[in-house]
């Protein structure tokens, strides 16, 4: 996980990739925190992305490339080297593997952590050795609150693309990628491998009445909401949970009803110990 911050998606992957994920990130701080707190497990590497340096990708084969909230947006050099871990047959027949780059911003539409980004135009012509395919962030969760799935086979018309402030870029040889995808619902109350507690998303203010949590969604910010106000296609602005249920899940009873439903909307998240 290339520019992973302090690791939060790295998390989303330590129970699908084997050996470990490794995390990269040009703070120190973050990737220490991802090592040590968000997502234990991880490698994590301390390096620009931007800058030439011997990645351990070159000689361990990695098969997924992935990048996470670009606001410059990545060098045509180091996408190079990006494609060449995860495709090092190229054209030749080599295993395919695949560069995805997520919620990188967009030249030509605006959000409040706008940094340098390209245009969509422009992050195309960064590839040289695989054809990218470009898609509008909107249109991919549309797909998954509406279906549960997300649909790869779509070619986003260049009107919806520069319209649109966070894109999704995938790269890849492998057919089979640019396909309709099933997703799984989460369930943190049975995990296959725990890594923390079941938690109340923290974007919820949380208040007891009786016998019941009162659930209120309030976003720390004007700017975070003018950025992830779409959160709303799934998270209710209010709900409220039976204390005594909540408290059964806590202690590892698997999730039915109403908490299965809020566990599917994202309301109910497993997350690090002593997260807040």
């Amino acid at each position: 996980m290339l520019c992973g911050g302090s690791g939060h998606l790295t998390r989303s992957l330590l129970d699908l990739s084997k050996p470990a994920p490794v995390i990269a990130d040009l703070y120190f701080a973050k990737a220490w925190l991802a090592r040590r707190f968000v997502a234990p497990g991880c490698e994590a590497v301390c390096c620009d992305g931007n800058a030439r340096f011997h990645s351990p990708a070159a000689r361990s084969g990695w098969r997924c490339a992935p990048t996470h909230s670009s606001t410059s947006g990545p060098s045509g050099s180091s996408l190079g080297r990006w494609s060449g871990w995860v495709d090092p047959g190229g054209a030749a027949g080599g295993e395919e593997g695949a560069v995805v780059i997520n919620h990188t911003h967009n030249q030509l539409a605006w959000s409040p952590s706008h940094g340098q980004p390209l245009s969509p135009a422009g992050y195309r012509d960064l590839f040289e050795s695989i054809e990218p395919r470009i898609f509008g962030e909107a249109g991919l969760l549309e797909d998954v609150v509406a279906s549960g799935s997300l649909d790869l086979s779509r070619r986003d018309p260049d009107t919806t693309l520069n319209a649109d402030p966070a894109l999704t870029i995938v790269a890849t040889r492998h057919a089979g990628v640019y396909r309709a995808h099933q997703l799984t619902t989460p369930s943190p109350a049975s995990p296959s491998r725990p890594h923390g507690g079941v938690r109340i998303n923290p974007l919820y203010h949380t208040e007891r009445d009786g016998t019941r949590l009162r659930l209120h969604l309030r976003f720390p910010s004007a700017d975070y909401e003018d950025e992830y106000g779409a959160c709303r296609r799934y998270l209710p602005d209010e709900a409220d949970v039976d204390l005594a249920a909540w408290e059964a899940l806590a202690s590892g009873a698997p999730a039915a009803g109403d908490l299965a439903d809020l566990i599917r909307r994202r309301v109910i998240l497993d997350l690090p110990r002593n997260y807040c």
